[in-house]
């Protein structure tokens, strides 16, 4: 699954697609184009097996270093050289020869970002810092080696230092020279075995650099079979069985169990490697170190030590830097070893329940963590929860006019003849594991009913529409047999699931259409449905908003169900399933602003400018109301969506529907996600009021706006004062009184003399004397007149400066840049303040009108700092300034008595107090020697 394509001629000796080899070859040099004719560097190997290698290795880009200047030939003593397993840079050139990266794996900044804290994470005391990895957003993440907890807010720590790492890996010899494929088929020959001296050791070494230095870029488990040489299956058969190899019944990851031991190599070689690798977990990517596991487990070989002290490697703060198969393969692993190692469980399950995670999960690992937890037994429910939540998105039907090409609603994966797979391609053998596992756990309850609901009526979907090689004989009556065992367990939703496969499709009347029953039956009585007609009234639906909202509904009503507009009713299955995809998975923004392009009578050409801007305001306007529907808009405290209306209009492209919604979703995502919990509430559900505060900057239109441009943002709890001046006066001091050590994100306000609102985010408050700080979390943008946003564009560091106590360096506050010209600029004072047009660490973009300069000054009026990092974040801050306030008191304070407390400091700081008078003091010793005498 999942694949980009890799250069498979110049580092794998297998033929190389004529496509890729077309894209790839046309950024090389001139001269590494000669690398890319397999037949004639095959021949030649046969002659040099020296040559063909090291080109390969170098056309990977893996050993990043010196060239020996000479070198004998294969059979000979070959000149010791290291194999870095883990360059610290790559030079552009280096990077051209790498494959492209598959679409849903991050971008290439991402991924620099997330290979650049693996080769050198960073220590803050007892705390490690990593990235988490991009499949699911580069984040930064910090790891207790003390405590053995993992966070994601970042701790306070001073002071940094870089791990020390093993040395890499050298070989020497034939074991250096011979390709993959030569070593392959040395392996299932002993007699060149024993003529080369290629022992068990020097063999576990050279697979052991192999893992080492395969970077996990393009997120493909089957690009793994081209470093294992010890798996013998592709070579031997390759033209044989065309057909079964092309059934996928051949391969890396697909033989037949019984075939295990003649597949892999013997067990005296994976003992070697097992030993060799628990000394040098740490030199291993844990993507890699995955897959050698996974080796292990197909060879039938237990290693239970080195199984268990790699499990203790992944839960030592790992787990997140996997991606999603080498997640779901991990415990998968584990649990085919039949190796029962609780904390490793416990925290995978943790990890897999994580929204950002179980969202990112494809088919393929929600089978596998469903066998490994299956296996593990009961004890893990919440983690059955999460993924019976999240499943029926991939599961259930979708709007045919709009086919599942999206992100949000499919994933897909470029395989590596270039073809493109969609991941919602669940087999039906899959969902009778996955079921199973639901039913023998007995995790009974409203999400998993409803997950098994989504799970049968795609069952009878793929047993219709899909095509043969979707399904096995026998696949349909196995999936019966797991519903009779939930019917036998009293499961509710059972007994109807039973008929509907009796029946060979699901029935209208009795679909709840992926809501729980009692969900749906609260809908089906809030719209006051007529199920005999299936339809549901227009006056039904509008009843049901304040009246702030009704007019902006009933467009979107007859968006959901597909009517024309104007009629007085609509079909409810259609409405129905359209409320079950924006209350699950949300609206993009792109449907959004459809809602109200299905309602215009357009032109051949599209929409103008003029519509485009009426469009915005109307989405807007739905979006704001969604968010404060129980606010009355004649109610004392007057609200409206005027002022952010009119700073998206002010900014937002209107060249087209396409590029005004790309544009919003770059910089307002989380602005539509108001809509979805304001229609929940027709199935009774409780919709959370987004909390306003005090500001004398930004009014509540504003404030959700800029609530809405991050994820984190918007799902924060209230936000607390840190800093206001026109409360706690305008002083830099009252500022740090207030900002200073909280520990998360806050929120930095600026308003002009001119009027105009800018600000920053930052996720470290804290005096660095003078040197940057931050993550890639942190940005500036700029609020009124025209809304914009700067995000983060570079992994170089220069985010936040924070300077009080250095006194040669510029004390204030400042964002990008460099030190003392940064992109945004607050002195000590707040009287030279300024900002810049660009800079290299945050997105171009003016904060402030131009005035014909790079640098423009600004005016304070009035500055407050929020944060949004919820009560943790505040109790951390606390128990900070605790800490350091008792660290002062007691520094006040001396206790002589504990100047003494041992004999060596006695003996330093007393030791020749009464030297003077010591001759005229009598001997105690002698005076009994005397008094004994006597």
């Amino acid at each position: 699954m999942f694949a980009a394509c890799r250069f498979a001629s110049g580092s794998h000796g297998t033929a190389m697609p004529r496509w890729a080899a077309t894209q790839w070859t046309s950024s090389l040099p001139r001269t590494s184009l000669r690398h890319q004719r397999p037949s004639m560097w095959a021949r030649l190997s046969l002659l040099a097996p020296m040559i063909v290698p090291r080109a390969r290795r170098q056309l990977r880009g893996i050993h990043i270093g010196s060239v020996p200047r000479t070198r004998r030939s294969a059979r000979g003593v070959a000149t010791r050289r290291p194999m870095s397993s883990r360059p610290k840079t790559m030079s552009s050139e280096e990077y051209a020869r790498l494959p492209p990266l598959s679409q849903d794996g991050g971008d290439e900044e991402a991924f620099r970002e997330y290979w650049k804290w693996f080769n050198d994470p960073q220590c803050w005391g007892s705390w490690v810092e990593r990235r988490t990895h991009p499949q699911i957003s580069v984040r930064p993440f910090w790891y207790n080696v003390d405590t053995d907890e993992t966070v994601f807010d970042a701790p306070h720590q001073e002071g940094t230092s870089s791990m020390v790492r093993k040395e890499s890996l050298q070989l020497d010899g034939v074991i250096e020279e011979l390709s993959v494929k030569e070593l392959r088929a040395t392996m299932q020959d002993p007699e060149q075995l024993q003529h080369l001296g290629l022992t068990d050791e020097l063999l576990a070494r050279r697979a052991l650099w192999e893992y080492e230095t395969f970077i996990p870029r393009v997120l493909s488990w089957h690009d793994f079979q081209y470093n294992t040489f010890w798996f013998f299956i592709s070579d031997r058969d390759r033209g044989s069985n065309s057909q079964e190899k092309r059934d996928g019944k051949r391969g890396f990851f697909t033989a037949e169990s019984e075939q295990n031991k003649k597949m892999f190599a013997h067990d005296g070689f994976f003992n070697a490697v097992a030993e060799l690798a628990s000394q040098r977990l740490d030199c291993m990517h844990p993507i890699n170190l995955v897959y050698l596991l996974w080796t292990f487990t197909r060879a039938g070989v237990p290693a239970r030590d080195f199984f268990s002290q790699a499990a203790d490697h992944f839960c030592n703060g790992r787990l997140p830097t996997l991606d999603r198969c080498g997640l779901g393969t991990l415990v998968w692993c584990y649990s085919k070893q039949r190796h029962r190692h609780p904390r490793l469980f416990d925290r995978a399950a943790k990890e897999l329940q994580r929204n950002v995670r179980v969202r990112s999960l494809a088919p393929r690992n929600f089978q596998n963590t469903m066998i490994a937890y299956r296996w593990y037994g009961k004890g893990h429910e919440p983690l059955m929860e999460k993924l019976a939540e999240w499943m029926p998105r991939l599961l259930d039907d979708h709007d045919e006019r709009r086919p599942k090409l999206r992100p949000e609603v499919m994933f897909s994966y470029t395989c590596k003849d270039g073809s493109v797979v969609p991941a919602d391609s669940f087999r039906i053998n899959g969902l009778n594991i996955i079921a199973r596992g639901f039913v023998n756990l007995d995790v009974c309850t409203p999400k998993v009913e409803a997950c098994l609901e989504s799970i049968t009526d795609y069952v009878i979907r793929s047993a219709k529409r899909s095509p043969a090689w979707m399904r096995t004989e026998g696949d349909l009556c196995a999936f019966t047999t797991v519903i009779a065992e939930a019917v036998v367990k009293g499961w509710t939703c059972a007994p109807k699931l039973l008929k509907q496969l009796e029946a060979g499709g699901p029935s209208t009347n009795t679909r709840t259409f992926g809501f729980t029953p009692a969900e749906y039956a609260q809908l089906v009585k809030s719209l006051s449905v007529d199920e005999q007609r299936n339809r549901v009234e227009l006056g039904h639906f509008v009843s049901c908003f304040p009246s702030c909202l009704r007019s902006l509904v009933q467009p979107l009503f007859f968006h959901l169900s597909k009517e024309r507009l104007g009629e007085g009713s609509a079909d409810w299955s259609c409405l129905a399933e359209g409320l079950s995809r924006v209350i699950r998975s949300g609206l993009p923004w792109r449907d959004v602003l459809e809602v109200w392009a299905d309602a215009e009578q357009q032109d051949a050409a599209g929409p103008g400018a003029d519509e485009l801007e009426l469009y915005l305001e109307l989405a807007v306007s739905l979006c704001f109301w969604s968010a404060f529907a129980d606010r009355s808009s004649d109610s004392p405290e007057a609200l409206g969506p005027d002022l952010a209306v009119a700073a998206l209009h002010a900014s937002v492209p209107r060249d087209s529907l396409a590029a005004m919604a790309s544009w919003l979703e770059g910089n307002a995502p989380m602005l539509p996600a108001a809509v979805g919990p304001n229609l929940a509430t027709l199935t009774g559900g409780v919709k959370q009021e987004l909390p306003l505060f005090e500001s004398h900057i930004l009014e509540a239109s504003l404030q959700l706006l800029l609530r809405s441009c991050s994820p984190r943002l918007w799902e924060s709890e209230e936000w607390m004062p840190l800093f206001r001046d026109w409360r706690d006066g305008r002083s830099f001091n009252a500022l740090l009184k207030g900002a200073l050590y909280y520990e998360g994100p806050a929120i930095l306000l600026i308003q002009t003399q001119q009027g105009h609102v800018l600000g920053a985010l930052s996720t470290v408050w804290m005096d660095s004397n003078g040197k940057f700080s931050g993550s890639t979390e942190c940005f500036v943008f700029a609020v009124q007149p025209a809304f914009r946003m700067c995000r983060s564009t570079s992994t170089a560091g220069n985010h936040f400066y924070l300077n009080s106590r250095n006194k040669y360096a510029p004390r204030g506050v400042g964002f990008g840049g460099q030190v003392g010209f940064c992109r945004l600029w607050l002195d000590a004072d707040f009287e030279e303040c300024y900002v810049l047009e660009s800079d290299a660490t945050y997105a171009k973009g003016l904060l402030l009108p131009s005035s014909g300069s790079l640098q423009i000054s600004f005016q304070v009026a009035a500055i407050e700092v929020w944060g949004c990092g919820g009560p943790e974040a505040a109790q951390a801050q606390r128990a900070h300034r605790e800490r350091i306030e008792g660290v002062r008191e007691q520094a006040r304070k001396v206790d002589k008595a504990r100047l003494c407390e041992n004999d060596f400091d006695k003996e330093m700081f007393l030791g020749n107090t009464f030297s003077a008078t010591a001759g005229s003091r009598a001997d105690p010793k002698e005076d009994k020697e005397r008094a004994a005498a006597d």
